[in-house]
């Protein structure tokens, strides 16, 4: 109270309570802060090493798959390599795993595919098996064996052979990964017989689509053929 009796009031604010409660909340700030970037960090260095861990089981399983193709491989060590590089290149183009490919140019030699279309095969295999709904080495092997039937060669051949399997499954009821398991049962004789892969392609596609399995119209045809080819048949 003043001397002339009136009232006054201090109006200025204490924040010293209030300085107190946000340090203190500045504080609990920056320690939660620090707990969350420190999580985020290990987070990060596991993901790192994670995928340090699926590189080098990624390479040691190529480099375990290309000893495989070296036993196969008639080239000089420099067309390996080449090898190698192509299979690498093509990997990294599809997205496919290089060991997957590296085990379809395995198969590719032990069906005596020709060391000088192996990186064409393997291109073309790779682009059959997306629209084939199959894998690389399912759609290498159907193509490398109708050709040893046929005893055809070269990028051509390739060719014509993977446009009718994918023919067939557009005509058909079948798909490339189905007809590379069981046209086996019936191209050797075909092609003794001297009935067209085009032939063999539109009778497969014919009998899938009115209900016959693929293995079982492997079989059928295989059997309708040899008879056809019997002398004196009817």
């Amino acid at each position: 109270m003043s001397a002339d009796g009136t009232l006054r009031f201090d109006t200025s604010l204490n924040t010293e309570g209030l300085q107190e409660g946000t340090g203190k909340l500045g504080s609990i700030a920056k320690d939660a802060l620090g707990v969350f970037a420190g999580n985020m960090m290990t987070k990060a260095a596991e993901a790192v090493a994670s995928l340090g861990r699926e590189a080098l089981h990624a390479g040691m399983s190529f480099e375990a798959s290309m000893a495989k193709v070296s036993t196969l491989f008639t080239g000089t060590d420099e067309e390996l390599g080449q090898l190698s590089n192509t299979i690498l290149e093509l990997s990294s183009a599809t997205g496919l795993a290089a060991d997957g490919l590296a085990e379809a140019a395995y198969s590719a030699l032990s069906a005596s595919v020709p060391a000088e279309d192996l990186g064409t095969i393997l291109d073309k295999s790779a682009k059959l098996a997306a629209a084939g709904f199959t894998d690389v080495d399912t759609a290498l092997s159907a193509t490398a064996k109708t050709m040893n039937a046929y005893g055809v060669t070269g990028e051509e051949a390739i060719d014509k052979v993977q446009k009718v399997l994918i023919q067939t499954q557009n005509l058909g009821i079948t798909t490339v990964g189905e007809l590379g398991a069981s046209l086996a049962q019936v191209t050797p004789t075909a092609a003794a017989f001297g009935v067209s892969f085009e032939q063999v392609g539109a009778s497969l596609a014919v009998m899938t689509a009115q209900g016959t399995p693929t293995a079982q119209a492997t079989t059928q045809l295989n059997s309708l053929i040899a008879e056809l080819g019997k002398s004196g048949t009817t």
